[in-house]
């Protein structure tokens, strides 16, 4: 209506141009899937997947950006497992959406938000209803086993007879430790061998560094060679 002194002189007409309106634009939320590491065992390990509330939630991500009360109510992970040691680089991730939970299921963003959909209001609600979501996969990180083999040197005892004698090779002491299908070599440029005619006593050149495991998931450990006397 036009009103005010002279408003009747008037013959109005209202024409609405636009209708104004409240803009709530969805607020920030980042949710980082947190790493998880273990050590080669042999068997397959990782991320067994499944739908984690609450508490359990918190332990499989870290959220940052959460408004007022909102809380992380839910989260479901992909199964995810590897076997052999290494760095799985953003292979944790998530199946579905995440859920937002308020403490009181009447509240009024819960209220408006079912009411929209026809339906009575519950604890949870889902985060991309408030916000724009970015999920940062984790890391499956399975590290190598550590393992310490000992060796030795073989033993050649002659007595003197004017000829050159041989003595070469190696044993493992603790050979149970060995992995099946793995070996130990003599992984050096010259051969472990002293071959010798006078007198004495000839040492091999046993040295820790010039050792190496081979084989079927030789990669999964992290060797210590010790020489033992």
């Amino acid at each position: 209506a036009l009103t005010g002194t002279g408003a009747d002189n008037y013959d109005v007409t209202f024409v609405v141009d636009s209708n104004g309106g409240l803009t709530i634009n969805k607020a920030e939320l980042t949710i980082t899937i947190k790493d998880q590491e273990y050590t080669y065992n042999g068997e397959a390990q990782g991320e067994a997947g499944g739908h984690y509330t609450e508490d359990a939630a918190l332990e499989k991500v870290e959220v940052s950006g959460l408004q007022g009360n909102d809380k992380l109510w839910s989260i479901d992970m992909k199964e995810y497992k590897e076997t052999d040691a290494n760095t799985y680089e953003g292979k944790l991730e998530f199946d579905t959406t995440v859920s937002s939970n308020r403490p009181d299921a009447t509240s009024d963003n819960a209220r408006e938000y079912y009411e929209s959909l026809g339906q009575e209001p519950i604890e949870k609600m889902p985060l991309s209803v408030n916000y724009k979501v970015t999920v940062k996969n984790g890391d499956l990180i399975i590290n190598k086993q550590e393992l310490e083999i000992h060796v030795k040197g073989n033993e050649e005892t002659v007595t003197y007879d004017g000829n050159k004698h041989t003595v070469s090779g190696f044993e493992v002491v603790n050979a149970e430790d060995v992995p099946d299908g793995t070996e130990v070599i003599w992984n050096f440029t010259t051969l472990l061998k002293v071959e010798k005619a006078n007198a004495g006593y000839y040492e091999l050149p046993l040295k820790a560094d010039r050792f190496a495991l081979t084989g079927t998931g030789a990669d999964n450990y992290d060797v210590t060679f010790v020489v033992d006397s």
